[in-house]
């Protein structure tokens, strides 16, 4: 060892090399300990607000007369604010029961299992004994748990960068209150940051137009797209970055390495295999490709817009989104929201910084145009925007970044002085100007940082504040539902047909059917008659066997038309004060009688020597499937329920839905493989409460138009059809000239063989 190893001078520089190597070693598990607090204070805001709110219901409680079926009820110790939370917990439960994939245990098949991850995820609560009352912890423990992740895991956007702008995430995360509602919530979204965390680095090394490691990246994506479906469209976006960012390199002259086909492929086949496994096993299962969830909420799948009207939704969808991120959530002013936006803007303009915020701005850009598809975007505190609000959060911590980044760079410079000046001011001269941009520049990033942080904590106390009435409110209406409904008598065989009600099967553990859809049933497709009408609910009711259909409601009056007038004898209301997230104030509980539904409409007019070859019942998606039943207009075709005496006795009600057909418009449907004879008709069941015309259009040839005269009940009209008879699958149209039309049954009949030679 030399003697200037060990010289005094030396000292210094090791200590200063020791100092370094500790901090190194130490910084990240300051920066662990602080994400641990700002998610901590985050978490603990919102569910103290719970509580809260939870031990006001309990005191409400206990003031009911005694003589209230719900003064004896268990307390409710633990609630989410949304009722989809408990949806998930549903399946969860199918889950560790052995049943995957469906909404409990015995219902078939369900494609409103919107997450294939979440689930089994949340089923290991069950597993390890949970009740449906201490599943919230659980809950709890993976939203936190998740959110935590994500902060940890996404420093890795900040490698390469001042480490301290990474201090800023977690610090915006925690004082964002539409977010924490929306991350402690009991939804997926804390588990799918936790999984965007996990590809973070790839996704860094992706926004550089480098594929590291493209397997790994692919089973994240993978998880992502498990988590929520509509992710396969990032998986797209990725891959287009990838593939654009290559040959813009090579236009650039920089060395790349060529883009294989197979680095794509790796990217891309995972996600879109399960993504189309699941389309086949909806297709298989439920006739549809799409999700439950996919039917009921989507603009470009509403039966009843044209694509210009739903192009246009989804237009205001988007403008919606950005504004309530501008105006609403990222400050408590409208004006103060572009804070957010100068951040992100600086995060493009850094050399070191511009490729990772352009990606994580392309990703968002890319989510909120996905999500405008869905109707509901608008709903349940904007929580379908939150993805792509983090990501835009995130790149506003790049654009402190990027601040930072730039008064790193500028250095104190020292220039010669002139030899001509005088002797005291030789030497050397320091120019003051750098240190004073550098300190600029850090006091800039500071003040944005607190301006994001101080908007926002009005919003903050706002949002912890909703988050706890929410949990009440659904609380004290829809597991109290479930409760009440779960003190029913096994031997009276209760079946409960409901809406918008996660909790009531997961509390009352009773068998469902969910009228919105979400929850498979015998396979009936009940999404897709959600969305036409609550007639088209009805006639997939009444396809089921007596036994088999429901004898108790659970519904919200006002969503539900005629159902629970037609079907429904009021019991009980558990009605809610101060009510800001359920969908109704009132959530009746009714005694259902479906007993008109066991009689089947037939003709009126069917004679002794015609039998009916092929029914259409119009209302019924089953029906109109199997019969290829379309309509001229989106504007038409709005299906309309009617319970009226059965012409062959009227002291019994025959219920039949239909379908409305405006004035000069048609419905077109054909018998599939059937060859329609000569001499036969067309019977069509009306009850219209004006005059009016129809007339029936075959092959080609137009047909006679029919009066049709005003009704108090049911009756039927009779369309001749073309006498040489009609090919297999010709389409038949039925026309409504000058008047709307309702048409409810068509019956063809046609002459029984022999019955001329008989008479």
């Amino acid at each position: 060892m030399s003697d200037e190893s060990l010289s005094p001078d030396r000292e210094p520089n090791r200590g200063a090399r020791w100092g370094r190597l500790t901090w190194s070693t130490l910084e990240p598990l300051a920066y662990l300990a602080f994400c641990a607090f700002c998610v901590g204070y985050a978490a603990h805001g919102f569910f103290a607000s719970r509580a809260q709110q939870l031990g006001y219901a309990l005191a409400a409680q206990t003031h009911l007369p005694l003589t209230d079926l719900r003064h004896s009820l268990p307390q409710v110790r633990w609630s989410a604010p949304l009722d989809d939370v408990f949806i998930h917990l549903d399946f969860a439960r199918s889950w560790a029961q052995g049943a995957p994939l469906q909404w409990f245990p015995g219902s078939g098949y369900s494609s409103g299992a919107t997450s294939w991850l979440y689930p089994p995820l949340l089923s290991l609560g069950f597993l390890s004994g949970a009740s449906e009352y201490s599943i919230g912890l659980w809950v709890d423990a993976i939203a936190v748990a998740g959110t935590l992740t994500f902060v940890w895991l996404a420093r890795a956007w900040f490698r390469e960068l001042p480490r301290i702008a990474s201090y800023a995430l977690p610090l915006l995360v925690a004082v964002q209150g539409v977010l924490g509602w929306s991350l402690f919530s009991g939804m997926e979204l804390a588990l799918y940051l936790a999984i965007f965390g996990l590809s973070s680095q790839y996704l860094v090394q992706l926004a550089s137009g480098q594929l590291v490691a493209s397997k790994r990246l692919s089973l994240v994506l993978l998880l992502l797209v498990l988590t929520r479906p509509e992710s396969l469209l990032l998986v797209l976006a990725c891959a287009a970055w990838l593939w654009g960012s290559r040959r813009i390199a090579r236009a650039r002259g920089a060395a790349t390495r060529a883009l294989q086909p197979g680095q794509l492929a790796w990217l891309i086949f995972p996600a879109l295999s399960i993504t189309v496994l699941r389309s086949l096993l909806n297709l298989w299962h439920t006739g549809a490709v799409a999700d439950a969830g996919a039917l009921v909420k989507l603009e470009a799948l509403h039966p009843f817009l044209t694509k210009a009207e739903a192009g246009a939704n989804i237009l205001r969808n988007i403008g919606y989104q950005f504004a309530r991120i501008t105006y609403l959530h990222s400050a408590d002013r409208a004006y103060h929201g572009w804070v957010l936006w100068v951040l992100v803007l600086t995060a493009w303009l850094n050399r070191r910084t511009r490729a990772r915020a352009l990606l994580l701005s392309f990703l968002s850009i890319v989510w909120v145009l996905t999500v405008a598809q869905n109707e509901y975007v608008r709903y349940q505190n904007d929580r379908y925007t939150m993805p792509a609000y983090v990501w835009l959060l995130l790149t506003a911590a790049l654009g402190l970044a990027a601040l930072l980044d730039w008064s790193r760079g500028l250095r104190p410079t020292v220039t010669p002085v002139d030899v001509s000046e005088p002797a005291e001011n030789s030497g050397t001269r320091v120019r003051l100007v750098a240190p004073l941009r550098r300190l600029a520049l850090a006091l800039l990033s500071l003040g944005l940082l607190a301006a994001l942080v101080g908007f926002q904590l009005p919003r903050l106390r706002e949002q912890r504040w909703f988050f706890g009435r929410a949990c009440r409110n659904i609380a004290e209406q829809q597991i109290r539902a479930g409760q009440l409904l779960g003190t029913l008598s096994p031997a009276q065989r209760p079946r409960v047909f409901l809406g918008d009600a996660g909790a009531i099967p997961l509390f009352s553990h009773l068998p469902a059917i969910d009228g919105i859809g979400l929850g498979g049933t015998a396979g009936l497709p009940l999404a897709r008659a959600y969305r036409l009408g609550v007639g088209a609910t009805i006639e997939l009711l009444q396809r089921l066997p007596p036994t088999k259909r429901p004898n108790w409601l659970a519904l919200y009056p006002s969503w539900w038309d005629v159902l629970p007038v037609y079907f429904g004898h009021p019991v009980s209301e558990l009605r809610i004060d101060g009510n800001v997230i359920c969908g109704a104030p009132s959530k009746v509980l009714y005694r259902a009688d479906f007993s008109s539904l066991d009689r089947t409409p037939s003709p009126l007019q069917l004679l002794q020597d015609e039998r009916i070859v092929a029914t259409l019942d119009l209302g019924d998606v089953l029906s109109e499937t199997e019969h290829d039943y379309q309509l001229s207009s989106a504007h038409s075709g709005y299906v309309i329920a009617k319970l009226l005496p059965d012409p062959s006795d009227p002291y019994v009600e025959l219920f039949d839905a239909g379908r409305l057909t405006f004035a000069n418009s048609y419905a077109s449907f054909r018998f599939k493989g059937l060859r329609i004879p000569p001499s036969s008709r067309l019977i069509v069941r009306v009850a219209p409460t004006e005059k009016g015309q129809v007339r029936l259009d075959t092959a080609g040839q137009r047909g006679v138009p029919v009066d049709v005269a005003r009704s108090e009940g049911w009756s039927d009209v009779s369309l001749a059809l073309p006498p040489q008879g009609i090919a297999p699958s010709t389409r038949l149209e039925l026309h409504s000239p000058g008047s709307e039309l309702i048409a409810y049954h068509l019956w063809l009949v046609t002459k029984t063989p022999g019955s001329s030679a008989r008479r």
